[in-house]
């Protein structure tokens, strides 16, 4: 099943192309900047999108992980020390949304 990309963001790329374009450019200069390898970088960037409850970003963030190859032990691993973190009752099933990523890949 082919990737579709949010409404509002094909609506943001389609009208503010060349934005779109720096706002790649930096995303890609941020990720490449630092002594991080791809797999740590890979790895903070799906923490974060679990931790900011973001499931589209986080199912970006699985996918580009096992892209690197990043295992699914991995993965949940990330997914439990959120789960873990004081007040985790803020944005419970994130587990449950990185396996259901895993699974549909």
């Amino acid at each position: 099943m082919p990737r579709q990309i949010p409404k509002p963001v094909e609506e943001l790329w389609k009208r503010y192309p060349t934005v779109w374009k720096a706002f790649n450019e930096l995303g890609s200069r941020c990720h490449e900047a630092g002594p991080l390898d791809e797999k740590s970088r890979r790895l903070v960037k799906l923490a974060l999108s679990v931790g900011a409850g973001l499931e589209g970003a986080t199912h970006s963030a699985v996918r580009n992980a096992r892209s690197v190859g990043i295992t699914q032990e991995e993965i949940d691993h990330v997914a439990l020390l959120w789960e873990c973190r004081p007040r985790h009752a803020l944005l419970p099933g994130s587990a449950t949304r990185a396996r259901d990523r895993w699974n549909r890949s």
